[in-house]
């Protein structure tokens, strides 16, 4: 293994199919030196490990991070479902919770941000799931981050805390590369993805679909 890089890295969304996946490689790896974690409950967050630091969003919102830390990358997988949530609910967690978040980051320092969006999303879309997201990309580059990366993935595959029956099915239906950009793939390999990407991203706005995804991890 090389050596520890110098590196910080914030991620939100710790506790979801992708943001699990995307925390134990980050921990595992030798890309960054900390990785800071933040979550509504800390002790939702299982792994354990002498670089990770998990604090409150609240905490994080009132107080800021440790005074000395600087952010390199932002990773963020936070995401809901209005079923779960309710239109309100889904609209703080994947548009307000993600850019309060990125602000922190990017007061921090933070270069590059790195976030989990889906495919087809738009501003100006009628669907409401499709429109917050598109509003959520929208004040994300309004932070001006030197280098921004948004995951565009269909269906995920893999164990998640609540079933989702629909998203099971569709999973199943959409597994095949027949389906180009609409193919379902494992939360972990948009994982592996995003860590392959992010620590030496190109300047600007990139979006990663099913294609991109697995070309970088293949």
């Amino acid at each position: 293994m090389s050596e520890v890089r110098g590196n910080v890295a914030l991620v939100v969304g710790a506790t979801g199919l992708i943001g699990g996946e995307l925390l134990q490689l980050l921990i595992a790896g030798d890309e960054y030196k900390k990785v800071i974690v933040l979550a509504r409950r800390p002790d939702a967050i299982a792994v354990q490990s002498d670089k990770l630091s998990v604090l409150t969003f609240e905490s994080a919102f009132d107080n800021g991070l440790e005074n000395a830390i600087e952010i390199d990358d932002f990773y963020c997988a936070l995401g809901t479902t209005q079923k779960k949530s309710g239109k309100d609910g889904l609209r703080y967690v994947d548009k307000e919770l993600v850019i309060d978040s990125a602000r922190i980051a990017k007061d921090k320092g933070a270069k590059t941000a790195s976030i989990v969006s889906a495919i087809g999303v738009s501003p100006d879309s009628p669907f409401f799931y499709n429109r917050i997201k598109g509003e959520m990309e929208q004040g994300i580059q309004a932070l001006s981050f030197d280098n921004t990366i948004f995951w565009q993935p269909s269906v995920l595959i893999g164990a998640r805390d609540e079933f989702r029956i629909g998203e099971e099915i569709a999973a199943r239906l959409l597994a095949f590369p027949i389906f180009g950009n609409y193919q379902a793939l494992p939360g972990k390999q948009i994982a592996r993805a995003m860590i392959a990407a992010t620590p030496n991203a190109e300047s600007g706005v990139v979006r990663h679909r099913v294609q991109s995804i697995k070309q970088l991890t293949n």
